[in-house]
């Protein structure tokens, strides 16, 4: 089965980003095979119906297409399940319209389904206090709006220039003092 190394490549990942503690979703459909072999990884694969979030065909009517996520980190707003659309039926992918094959249409995420998964995400990295020193050294960078407009010790490029000047002042007097006698 050629699919196995690349399954065992995926799951050493995710393993590694727990490890580092930087988080990691995986996403599937949710009838999926790949979930059989993906159960021993942290985390437990959750359920969504993405016409929770808007999904439809072309005529409007909701696509379930139930789909899989599995992470370490807490999927609490992108995992909804369908409750029903008050007695409208689900619309089907299979066959084409107007040339487009409902399918490849249907692999568009929902917007809103995008904006879940980033508050879930924005949620993981802000409950992590140290993920911004793992990447920012400059407390500026790793405190963006939140910084002050000066970093401590003033604007850098404004001290390197203060420091050359200084050190071109020190030459001056150094090799004034040298010539004379």
């Amino acid at each position: 089965m050629p699919v196995i190394p690349v399954i065992n490549y995926l799951k050493k990942k995710a393993k590694q980003q727990c490890q580092r503690k930087k988080g990691y979703i995986w996403e599937q459909p949710w009838s999926s095979a790949m979930w059989d072999h993906l159960q021993e990884n942290l985390g437990h694969a959750d359920r969504t119906d993405q016409c929770r979030f808007g999904a439809q065909d072309e005529v409007g009517n909701p696509i379930l297409k139930p789909t899989g996520l599995q992470g370490d980190l807490a999927l609490k707003h992108c995992v909804k399940r369908c409750a029903g659309h008050l007695g409208q039926k689900h619309g089907w992918l299979q066959g084409a319209v107007q040339g487009v094959n409902r399918t490849t249409a249907a692999a568009v995420y929902p917007e809103s389904l995008g904006k879940a998964s980033v508050k879930d995400i924005k949620r993981f990295i802000s409950n992590k206090s140290t993920v911004y020193n793992d990447y920012y050294k400059c407390e500026r960078c790793a405190l963006g709006r939140a910084a002050t407009d000066e970093p401590e010790g003033g604007n850098p490029r404004e001290r390197k220039k203060a420091e050359k000047e200084q050190k071109e002042q020190d030459d001056l007097f150094s090799t004034s003092f040298a010539r004379s006698p």
